[in-house]
């Protein structure tokens, strides 16, 4: 009925729709779990930061860290700091990904780059701005990981600051959205 792959989406996106429910179940319990409490609090902004960071090179489970926002703020911490922190893990995340498509397109110099990345990379070369445009508007409205991009664009040869700077201002206006959005489910279900 379902092919393998698609069990594996399904599964996926099950897995994920759990994650979420778990996260309003915890937002709306901390105020009364004092354990939960006290170890967000000893997480504070450089724990928020790691998750952020992981978050933002994690191809295996498409959690944004930006969801967790509304358990960190519940503690005490300021939410647009904890949107700055994220943006910024999430870009240092992208970093590693930007480096595994360009140490993989350094590795294949030897042969000939695959058909796909010669014809992207004539694309690219041709609509330099629309690149740009396309990067900070799969920051901010695609909910995926940004290496679905990051990485086939570094491999083409874009530049590092052509694709780090509008992801990460996508990446703003993407955990503000989520972190008000969660804030306000947990506020409706709470």
């Amino acid at each position: 009925m379902f092919s393998r792959n698609n069990k594996k989406n399904i599964i996926r996106f099950a897995f994920i729709v759990l994650l979420f429910f778990l996260l309003i179940f915890f937002a709306t319990q901390i105020g009364t779990n004092e354990s939960m409490r006290n170890a967000l609090i000893a997480l504070g902004y450089p724990g928020f930061f790691l998750i952020s960071f992981v978050s933002g090179f994690n191809v295996v489970v498409p959690l944004p860290a930006a969801s967790l926002i509304p358990l960190f703020v519940e503690v005490g911490l300021n939410f647009w700091i904890l949107v700055i922190l994220a943006t910024i893990g999430m870009a240092l995340g992208d970093t590693v990904g930007y480096l595994a498509g360009f140490w993989g397109r350094s590795a294949s110099k030897e042969r000939d780059l695959p058909v796909f990345f010669q014809k992207l990379e004539r694309k690219l070369s041709n609509y330099r701005f629309g690149t740009t445009l396309f990067v900070f508007l799969y920051g901010t409205f695609v909910p995926l990981p940004n290496e679905v991009i990051v990485i086939p664009l570094a491999y083409s040869g874009v530049a590092y600051h052509r694709i780090i700077i509008p992801l990460a201002i996508g990446n703003i206006f993407f955990n503000t959205a989520v972190g008000l959005g969660v804030t306000s489910l947990i506020t409706i279900v709470g």
